[in-house]
């Protein structure tokens, strides 16, 4: 819709998409966004949590946000309120994106005035426009809003008049009329919000999405929010004339202390949060983790595996519940230089090679034979938290009861970064000082169906990746996880294009690496790309140097959480 008529969008930082909408907007500066502040997770099906661990006055008993306005209102501390506004802006500026402005909360604006005052209060916090539109004509001092909320109308309006005096750009009129209405009908019910537009300032929300499935599965309103109706181009008026505009083209008033040459409403000066938020990774922390997946699945992933931590690969990780776990943990004490850490699995993925857990006490962790659940989806839709967590904590145990140099803890498939599992594996992590391998900042656009493919899970929260960085440990402003599902024949071309992608900043790149012949492929249906990741990194082999040779600085988790440790004391 923003390469047609809509000329700018907001973001919702709690939300699962937030990490790819990040990587979009950070590869389009063209587009222009602003942080959409959100207080509620309305669809049944599909929740989201605050981006505070600590806001819990924000959730509802699963510790999600509560689905409407009305129920925020009556649990929430408004002091709570305020912080999680300001980490969901702050989390936007941390991870580079150049917003123009602050928009009124999700499902409408703040309905009370502690709430409403503590938003309009983000302006002077970070330095950009928020979001204001003038209350339509006959409402009473006290007057009704959407869902029948109610706030001072003469408090709101000397509010208004106030920052329009500043120069924040306050709306005369706000169009409704989105995203409920007939979707048959959809064109001739959008020319008519048009036509609602009057001389002045007009704001005109869309609900623009992709008509998928997973769309269908969770927005009720799915059916209007697919239709792109709205297919003007850029530059061009619609039928009555009115011009349209971003926040940032330099067609409304500028922010206060805005340079009077530069378009749009972005401030000349960082805001006093935005002037301390470089990407981590920057400047001196550039570097690249080259991490081997799946050891101790298998004998030829221990061999493989250990051969490309001989040439490229920089550290790796052991799966405890698999066949070949007892060979790694004697490879790992014989050669104490390796840099591995514990791959937590929840996961048993190969047809005719499978593994259970543990523990023998976590029936819900297992399918009807015993076995861990094939595929992520299952173990979330199946798995009891509570038996995770134990599980989770028993694999790291029995790594550590070994007497080998744990460096860090990551998850396989990444099932362990779903919603109902993350925070006892972060908290897993931080309780044994350990690294924990989090959502990174982005995920190239090249890999997200890859990323999906392995994972298939419901994206968690971001809010705990805070808490790691806060321990001096990483997170990884990019995850290059394109691996091992690709042409064997294109390999070498493959892994260079990956290379390729790779950003000035923190890098984990993951490979598969597992010695090919026969045993690897009776277990894996892609063990010729296991073993292409094997002899392309190891010693000798085609891109051990490729790394090196451009400039890129490698390191391992040991180093890192070495590294966290030393900054603490």
């Amino acid at each position: 819709a923003m390469e047609g008529a809509a000329t700018c969008g907001s973001i919702m930082v709690p939300c699962p998409g937030v990490e790819e909408m990040v990587a979009i907007a950070l590869e389009r500066n063209d587009l222009d966004f602003g942080c959409h502040i959100t207080l509620n997770a309305e669809f049944p099906d599909y929740r989201w949590s605050p981006v505070l661990d600590d806001a819990e006055t924000l959730s509802d008993e699963n510790g999600f946000m509560f689905q409407t306005a009305r129920e925020t209102i009556a649990h929430a501390d408004p002091a709570q309120v305020k912080r999680e506004m300001q980490a969901q802006v702050a989390y936007l500026l941390d991870a580079g994106v150049k917003i123009s402005h602050i928009d009124a909360p999700h499902r409408g604006p703040p309905p009370t005035r502690n709430f409403f005052d503590d938003y309009v209060q983000l302006a002077d916090d970070f330095g950009l426009p928020v979001l204001l539109r003038r209350l339509p004509d006959g409402a009473g001092d006290m007057f009704n809003i959407e869902h029948g909320l109610r706030r001072d109308r003469a408090h709101f309006e000397s509010v208004l008049d106030r920052m329009q005096a500043r120069g924040n750009p306050v709306f005369e009129r706000s169009i409704p009329g989105t995203p409920w209405y007939n979707p048959f009908v959809a064109a001739e019910h959008n020319r008519a919000r048009l036509e609602q537009c009057r001389p002045g300032l007009n704001y005109l929300a869309l609900h623009s999405a992709y008509p998928t499935a997973d769309l269908k599965d969770f927005a009720p309103d799915w059916m209007m929010r697919g239709r792109r109706t709205l297919s003007l181009r850029a530059g061009r008026p619609d039928r009555s004339g009115n011009r349209r505009t971003g926040v940032r083209d330099g067609e409304l008033p500028r922010a206060p202390g805005d340079d009077p040459g530069r378009a749009g409403l972005i401030p000349t000066a960082p805001s006093p949060r935005a002037a301390g938020s470089a990407r981590p990774g920057a400047g001196v922390d550039a570097y690249t983790v080259v991490h081997v997946d799946d050891l101790g699945m298998s004998r030829p992933a221990n061999l493989g595996g250990v051969e490309a931590m001989e040439g490229a690969a920089t550290c790796g990780s052991i799966m405890v519940p698999c066949p070949g776990f007892a060979e790694m943990v004697a490879i790992a004490r014989e050669r104490p230089e390796l840099d591995v850490g514990c791959h937590i699995t929840l996961n048993s993925e190969f047809p005719r090679f499978r593994w259970g857990p543990a523990l023998s006490d976590v029936p819900s962790l297992c399918d009807g034979d015993g076995h861990l659940w094939p595929e992520p989806h299952e173990t979330v839709a199946h798995a009891d938290p509570g038996e995770v967590r134990r599980e989770m904590r028993a694999q790291l145990e029995i790594l550590l009861d070994t007497g080998i140099d744990v460096t860090h803890i990551d998850s396989h498939c990444g099932t362990a970064w779903d919603a109902l599992f993350y925070r006892e594996y972060v908290e897993l992590g931080l309780e044994y000082d350990l690294p924990v391998l989090t959502r990174p900042r982005s995920i190239p656009a090249e890999d997200l169906a890859a990323a999906r493919a392995c994972a298939r899970t419901r994206p968690c929260s971001a809010r705990w990746t805070r808490t790691v960085a806060g321990r001096g440990y990483p997170v990884f402003d990019l995850m290059e996880v394109d691996t091992p599902n690709y042409e064997q024949s294109l390999a070498e071309q493959h892994h260079r294009r990956r290379i390729d992608r790779l950003v000035a900043g923190s890098n984990y790149f993951v490979l598969h690496s597992a010695l090919g012949g026969p045993e690897l492929e009776a277990i894996a249906p892609n063990a010729p790309q296991r073993d292409a990741e094997r002899y392309l990194f190891a010693p000798g082999g085609a891109l051990e140097g490729e790394i090196a040779t451009r400039g890129i600085v490698t390191t391992g988790m040991r180093e890192l959480r070495d590294r966290g440790r030393a900054a603490r004391t």
